[in-house]
């Protein structure tokens, strides 16, 4: 007996859970969301499982290709990274996150196909994603699902009140910072996705040459190196000058931040930078 596969709802389907799985995965293990990219990687994994539906299955080339196509949407959603291996932590959350959204949407969508007396009975076995079951309610199933996971992800954990950040231009020249953890801290760096370190002039001796001019609040040059990024308090708005180092540790585990310099106010916890919640 044929099965009708509707090619249009098929993929918007697999779209939609490839998305908040990217999503999900780029929470889990702490990597900046970068929606273009991250849509451009659902969109890839939507035409493959399209296509995927027209190759032969269950032979070496349909296995190798399975395995690889996740690979290929890490890179694509979250960037090359420093070292390969960078890519398993990331890669093991997405698979776990894609069986976890699967097997929720298929209990719930299972659960309403029976209510409503809807489930579509296909070749003497009761289907369960409902073939009349419309688009707008797999939709708003996909996303329902992807608040319950979105929220068993972010079990509180106590923050504590100061950290060690590591900058510098390699692994083996870094400079030590005292860092006060800060979850008010929301900047991001638009072009990378980036959260922002502020650190103190007073304690900027890690920069490169290029961008010596940050330690002492003098005009910025035109450098590659250099990030705009604009912030907005109840002071007003403004722009603070960056740069992305080549390598930043945060209690001793390699982050993907931007650092920006600025004077820091004097306090009773006086820090070397303060440290958005996001990074620990």
């Amino acid at each position: 007996m044929e099965q009708v596969v509707y090619g249009d709802v098929y993929l918007a389907i697999n779209f939609t859970m490839d998305w908040l799985a990217l999503y999900l995965t780029a929470k889990a293990v702490k990597l900046p969301v970068r929606p273009l990219r991250v849509s451009l990687a659902a969109a890839l994994g939507a035409g493959y499982a399209l296509a995927s539906l027209l190759l032969p299955d269950g032979n070496i080339l349909s296995t190798f290709t399975a395995l690889a196509v996740p690979f290929l949407l890490m890179l694509v959603a979250f960037g090359r990274p420093r070292e390969w291996r960078e890519l398993l932590r990331p890669l093991i959350a997405f698979w776990a996150i894609s069986f976890l959204l699967g097997g929720a949407a298929t209990a719930v969508s299972y659960l309403v196909a029976r209510w409503a007396e809807r489930e579509a009975v296909i070749g003497g076995q009761v289907e369960t994603l409902p073939a009349d079951l419309p688009f707008w309610g797999l939709l708003l199933l996909a996303l329902m699902v992807g608040a319950v996971v979105s929220l068993l992800l972010r079990v509180r954990k106590k923050l504590p009140k100061t950290v060690t950040v590591e900058v510098g231009e390699s692994a083996d020249a870094l400079i030590a910072l005292s860092g006060l953890v800060d979850s008010g801290n929301l900047l991001v760096e638009p072009l990378s996705g980036h959260s922002v370190i502020l650190v103190d002039r007073s304690v900027a001796a890690f920069l490169p040459a290029e961008l010596a001019f940050l330690r002492d609040g003098s005009a910025p040059s035109l450098t590659p190196r250099l990030r705009l990024i604009p912030y907005s308090t109840a002071a007003g708005e403004g722009i603070l000058y960056g740069y992305l180092p080549k390598v930043v540790r945060v209690g001793g585990k390699v982050r993907a931040a931007c650092v920006a310099v600025a004077p820091l106010p004097e306090g009773e916890h006086k820090a070397d930078a303060i440290v958005p919640a996001t990074l620990i």
